[in-house]
């Protein structure tokens, strides 16, 4: 980043490939940052869970709420849903953008849905550690579905411009 700042204080403005790269390093390590920290060292060392059936628990624990906490526990899900829908709605942007391998909608949603389980097994063996994190197959699922989401996203905006940026 010091490179790139250095190379281009001479220019007048950055070209579109050198924003765009910027930001997707940025983005990266945002996504890196919001999914493993804050390490909680020392922390309680419980045993890892571990969700593994869709949809399931979350509807269950709706019906289990008590009434006073509902109103809490429905932002929590609704900060939850949309949370792990913008996590990697951005990389379903950048995938077709920067690798003209994975330009298809398949190749994207796999990346995404490959990107957000690596995620969800460093949190679970992080729990081993001390780490708060938990295993989530919902968010495995939301994930993905913010990567299809900004793939069309994509679709959309690169007829318009071409957005495509090879490396």
């Amino acid at each position: 980043m010091i490179k790139f700042i250095k190379r281009n204080k001479e220019e007048k403005f950055l070209n579109f490939r050198e924003v765009m790269s910027l930001m997707f390093k940025f983005y990266i390590l945002m996504v890196i940052i919001v999914t493993f920290f804050p390490l909680v060292i020392g922390g309680y060392i419980g045993k890892p869970s571990m969700n593994i059936v869709p949809v399931f628990n979350t509807i269950k624990d709706i019906y289990e709420v008590p009434i006073e906490m509902e109103s809490y526990m429905v932002r929590f899900w609704i900060k939850n849903i949309l949370g792990n829908i913008l996590l990697l709605l951005p990389l379903g942007i950048f995938i077709p953008m920067f690798f003209k391998r994975l330009r298809s909608f398949k190749s994207t949603v796999i990346t995404c849905a490959l990107v957000s389980l690596s995620i969800e097994v460093v949190q679970y063996i992080s729990m081993y550690f001390g780490n708060f994190r938990s295993c989530d197959i919902d968010d495995i699922i939301l994930n993905t579905l913010g990567g299809m989401i900004g793939f069309i996203i994509y679709k959309v905006i690169d007829k318009k411009a071409d957005l495509r940026i090879e490396f």
